[in-house]
């Protein structure tokens, strides 16, 4: 166990291309395609790797996990700590744990700021 987990294009450009079937510092790199990921099964595959400890670093699953599955993440998760600093919202979690409602006023700061 112990290696991490990224989410990556499925191109001919992309920079872990052909990492599918190799190992990294002799550890097997897992690959399923992203609508497999993006699935209830997908979730249960995740929850079942943290259960079993598979990740030197949970932070990482945590992280892919709110990027395939909470609304809007994904874009929304560069932006919190702007949004945060023009009182678009005040954190009352964890950092990068942010309510729905704190993810909606960071779109809507993005939206309102013509931000890209």
């Amino acid at each position: 166990n112990g290696y991490g987990m990224r989410i990556v294009h499925n191109d001919s450009k992309c920079m872990y291309d052909g990492m599918r079937e190799k190992n990294v510092n002799n550890v097997s790199v897992p690959w399923r395609p992203l609508t497999t990921a993006y699935s209830q099964d997908g979730m249960i595959d995740l929850l079942e790797l943290i259960s079993d400890n598979e990740f030197k670093n949970n932070d990482d699953v945590l992280e892919v996990i709110k990027r395939l599955f909470i609304p809007n993440y994904e874009v929304a998760r560069f932006h919190f700590e702007e949004a945060i600093s023009f009182d678009c919202f005040e954190p009352n979690t964890k950092p990068g744990f942010y309510r729905t409602s704190d993810i909606q006023r960071t779109m809507e700061y993005i939206r309102d700021e013509g931000i890209k």
